[in-house]
């Protein structure tokens, strides 16, 4: 039993690091001199946030503009979509093949939408998501087993290969969400994959149960940046003979833990970081409130342990309008990206 007692809203504290504009306006201000803003040519808002620690380790094409003064990174000369699609991937798998210090460790060949305003305006490598600071949709599920008065949840421990926090407990499964695919699709996927489920199994037991929004100011090699992330969560009553069994690498072994034992195990890190939000999600969350929520409404917020709507700030339609009443940094009800600093924008995957 670990020391430490269990805190939802410690855990989640350590994950949702992205500061407030309307704790500390001018903390703020001060913390996102070290950004950059990802823009694409044609549009006026930007699409991430960029470290300028990541920004030196590349070597860029002239399909990319820096403004150092107004922090601006941009893509040009691209104006279609398969033609920006193009742009990010040379650059990313570039990164890679140079060995950049901040640059992702692989290329994994994997296609993920990037949006604005429900426009989809290209693709990028999964490689692209931490660097660029763009928003990620993933799809995490808890699985459970009913033993006799007590409920004890499957909890997988990551394979020593892993290129991200190996060695760490997860979510039962949890993946990244591919250009075109639904959440509900890549579950199934990721479960048939990693934990040898059948799809058949999934699809006729798994049960939404909302989505959350957050933001690292780390990458997921614990690296200066950003990560914007919304995720689709997920619970499946697994039966007593239905055992998730390792299906690739990426998985070293499952364990049937108590309720008791997943609050230790929280508390003395020993799961994946922003893992503990959806873990401890599931146990302070009533069932009640995590009603299925359409992947095309804005995702409710996780805070201090419970699930709570957040309201989109004012509409800001250009860029110039924002540096001018901020300073280069995003105000407050953060118009850019249309939630308050710390959140998000709503999610449009279909």
């Amino acid at each position: 039993m670990s020391s430490n007692p269990f805190s939802g809203l410690a855990l989640v504290k350590l994950v949702d690091t992205w500061p407030y504009y309307q704790r500390n306006p001018a903390a703020y201000k001060t913390w996102m001199q070290d950004y950059y803003y990802f823009m694409i040519e044609g549009y006026p808002k930007p699409f991430g946030y960029m470290h300028r620690s990541i920004l030196q380790g590349l070597n860029l094409s002239p399909n990319w503009q820096v403004n150092s003064e107004r922090r601006l990174l941009t893509m040009v000369q691209a104006r279609s979509f398969q033609e920006r699609t193009q742009v990010m991937r040379d650059l990313l798998m570039q990164a890679v093949k140079e060995g950049a210090p901040t640059s992702p460790r692989k290329f994994y060949n994997e296609a993920l939408r990037v949006v604005s305003d429900g426009e989809h305006v290209l693709d990028t490598d999964r490689s692209g998501l931490d660097p660029f600071g763009v928003v990620s949709y993933s799809a995490h599920l808890i699985g459970f087993v009913n033993d006799k008065d007590e409920t004890k949840y499957w909890v997988p421990k990551r394979s020593a290969t892993k290129p991200t926090v190996p060695n760490k407990l997860d979510s039962t499964v949890a993946g990244v969400i591919r250009s075109g695919e639904r959440p509900v699709d890549c579950m199934a996927r990721k479960i048939a994959v990693e934990a040898s489920i059948p799809k058949e199994y999934t699809t006729a037991n798994i049960v939404a149960c909302g989505t959350v929004s957050y933001q690292m100011s780390i990458t997921s090699t614990g690296k200066p940046g950003c990560q914007h992330i919304i995720s689709y969560l997920y619970e499946m009553e697994f039966d007593k003979d239905v055992i998730p069994q390792p299906g690739s690498d990426e998985v070293e072994k499952f364990t049937l833990m108590t309720l008791d034992d997943v609050k230790a195990a929280l508390m003395e890190g020993e799961f994946v970081a922003n893992r503990a939000m959806f873990s401890c999600g599931s146990l302070l969350v009533p069932r009640a409130r995590m009603a299925s929520t359409p992947v095309s409404e804005a995702p409710p917020r996780f805070d201090g342990g419970i699930l709570i709507q957040t309201l989109g700030g004012t509409e800001i339609s250009s860029l110039d309008a924002v540096i001018e009443q901020d300073g280069s940094g995003l105000l407050l009800d953060d118009p850019v990206f249309g939630f308050p600093g710390g959140s998000l924008f709503p999610a449009t995957v279909q």
